[in-house]
């Protein structure tokens, strides 16, 4: 089949100019090809990962590693989806302020930081984290017997950008209540 730019063109699901690598508070959702609930499954209402569940917590947790300017905050791995908020403190400037730079409701973007520059801390990509997460996920199941070519991950991924702090407690509290309402969530499959 030929390439038809009408038919075969992806439209990004990104903020249109927004530059992911400034600082922010970002509700990520990463999703199982075909939504297969290939982490485990929900107990009464507690999250019982598998082997591979287990991989997805453990390289979700190795995320801040990846540079100094990548913390975590609360996180979950569902059976066929991972929530999780990732905090990039701006690699140009400190962290502080980070909320009062994330665009508004108009897809604008708020007060610029004015703190000094941090020297040698390179900035990266939302993208590039989730990339790079999705991808060691990948290598280490790939690596179990039986696993070898089992596709992992839905392509992309669905963000949200936290823009205060109430809507950080509402990502949370949402987060942390999804193995109690994983029977109401719309990524329930049996």
């Amino acid at each position: 089949m030929t390439f038809n730019k009408h038919i075969h063109h992806r439209q990004s699901i990104r903020l249109r100019n927004y530059d992911y690598s400034q600082g922010g508070m970002y509700f990520i959702t990463i999703c199982t090809h075909n939504k297969f609930p290939l982490f485990g499954n929900v107990e009464n209402e507690n999250m019982m990962l598998n082997d591979i569940g287990i991989i997805a917590h453990e390289e979700w947790q190795k995320i801040n590693a990846m540079r100094p300017n990548i913390t975590l905050d609360a996180f979950v791995v569902m059976p066929n989806h991972v929530h999780g908020v990732i905090v990039l403190c701006d690699a140009r400037h400190n962290n502080s302020g980070v909320m009062n730079h994330a665009p508004t409701e108009d897809g604008c973007v708020g007060a610029q930081f004015i703190a000094p520059q941090s020297p040698g801390i390179v900035p990266i990509k939302l993208g590039e984290i989730v990339r790079a997460y999705k991808a060691r996920c990948t290598h280490a199941i790939h690596e179990i017997p039986g696993m070898e070519s089992t596709p992992i991950w839905q392509r992309n991924y669905y963000e949200r950008i936290i823009r205060n702090e109430n809507e950080l407690a509402a990502v949370r509290e949402y987060i942390i209540n999804n193995p109690l309402q994983w029977a109401l969530d719309e990524m329930y499959v049996l």
